[in-house]
């Protein structure tokens, strides 16, 4: 059961022990020997007048930060990073290092969508978009109890997800797309006409990240000897020179840390979710939010609905050839992490993701039928102390987004 927060995922052959404790004694969180040698911003450039009074830009590999409340950090605002992106131009400029040179990437997706078998609600409960043009996907799953009022279940998911598309298309061109943003503002439009309830998870691609924390010190962790590009800038406040509107003090000073590369930018509210596969495995698996056992988080209208703002944000570092495959509980409750393996192994070479979507999801819809077998579902309802054996049946959502150099 996973809840609300930030998840920095990085595969395992990437993570390495904590440098520094993280007890409440903040004096002694950093010693001497191990402690970063974050250098004066006069060190690259020259001070600015915004009372930025450190950055620091390293080669590096490893950026390990642990799991952090929504309200200790969070993404930064449009007008906040075209602030940062402003500061970094001159660095830019002189930047040397091999990400400078790395060329950005697109996702190019396709999708597939089967709905129940039902004849009074042929749309089915699953709802999906794909936005090329902001390189953002999502998937939506109408919980299906609200029939029993005589309420269409999709109605919500289709609608939020349509809400959710304008929200990632209003966004200026050049500024990055915030998930939870388009997902905050999505739920909202919806409340305002549809009734029922949904889960969610909206998906982007991002070049270059940047967070705000209120404490370096007390909130991640930096092995500064396998680093890859990333900035951080530390503000204190000055009788003229006042901290961010955004920067709060936390027991230590608080920072902004730009992570620079390619990245997959996501918030996942239930039991939606998307994988990530690298040269045929499973690298990463979105968790599932659950109230109990499949009771998942939903947003609806009314207090006693969850909130976006209890969505996990979770950024997970891509490169060309990597595959994510986003669906519904359909499609996961029904499929192992190695029966997707061997799917995209046997597709990807000489399929479009259209075609790789479609084989998931037949293949997820035979299990689904299968009484007898054994699928994710029937193994957590064990666990839970519950009697299932088979797959279940349920709508099913696959979409497929192939990770490409932009100029492919």
């Amino acid at each position: 059961m996973a809840g609300p927060g930030v998840y920095y995922f990085f595969p395992t052959d990437y993570f390495v022990p904590p440098l520094y404790s993280t007890t409440p004694n903040h004096k002694d969180l950093l010693a001497p020997a191990t402690r970063p040698q974050i250098k004066t911003a006069d060190d690259h450039c020259h001070a600015d007048h915004d009372g930025d009074q450190r950055l620091r830009m390293k080669d590096s590999r490893k950026l390990v930060i642990k799991r952090k409340t929504s309200n200790d950090c969070g993404i930064l605002s449009d007008c906040e990073i075209r602030c940062v992106r402003q500061r970094l131009c001159a660095e830019e400029e002189t930047d040397t290092s091999p990400t400078k040179e790395q060329k950005k990437l697109k996702l190019v997706a396709g999708a597939c969508y089967i709905p129940k078998d039902d004849e009074s609600h042929p749309k089915g409960d699953d709802a999906y978009f794909i936005c090329a043009e902001k390189q953002t996907i999502g998937v939506a799953d109408g919980v299906g109890g609200w029939r029993l009022r005589g309420i269409d279940a999709g109605a919500y998911a289709r609608e939020l997800m349509a809400n959710c598309t304008e929200s990632a298309l209003l966004v200026p061109v050049g500024c990055l797309i915030d998930p939870m943003k388009v997902l905050a503002e999505g739920h909202s439009k919806t409340n305002a006409n549809a009734k029922g309830s949904s889960t969610a998870c909206i998906i982007t691609l991002q070049h270059n990240v940047y967070i705000y924390a209120p404490s370096l010190l007390h909130s991640t962790h930096l092995d500064t000897s396998h680093m890859q590009n990333i900035a951080i800038w530390s503000w204190t406040s000055t009788r003229n020179q006042p901290q961010p509107s955004w920067a709060k003090l936390k027991f230590a000073r608080p920072v902004l840390i730009a992570v620079f590369g390619q990245y997959l930018c996501a918030a996942n509210l239930g039991d939606s979710g998307f994988v990530v596969l690298r040269e045929g495995k499973v690298f990463y698996r979105s968790p599932v939010q659950q109230h109990k056992f499949n009771q998942p988080y939903q947003l609806g209208n009314g207090n006693r609905f969850d909130s976006p703002r209890t969505a996990m944000q979770i950024r997970v570092p891509v490169k060309p050839g990597d595959i994510i495959v986003a669906g519904t509980d359909g499609l996961f409750d029904n499929m192992f992490n190695h029966e997707l393996e061997e799917i995209v192994k046997d597709q990807e070479e000489c399929s479009t993701p259209e075609d790789i979507a479609w084989y998931i999801a037949e293949n997820a819809l035979y299990d689904s039928l299968d009484k007898d077998s054994e699928t994710p579902f029937s193994t957590a309802s064990k666990k839970a102390g519950k009697t299932h054996q088979g797959g279940k049946i349920d709508d099913i959502t696959a979409v497929v987004a192939l990770v490409q150099p932009a100029d492919h």
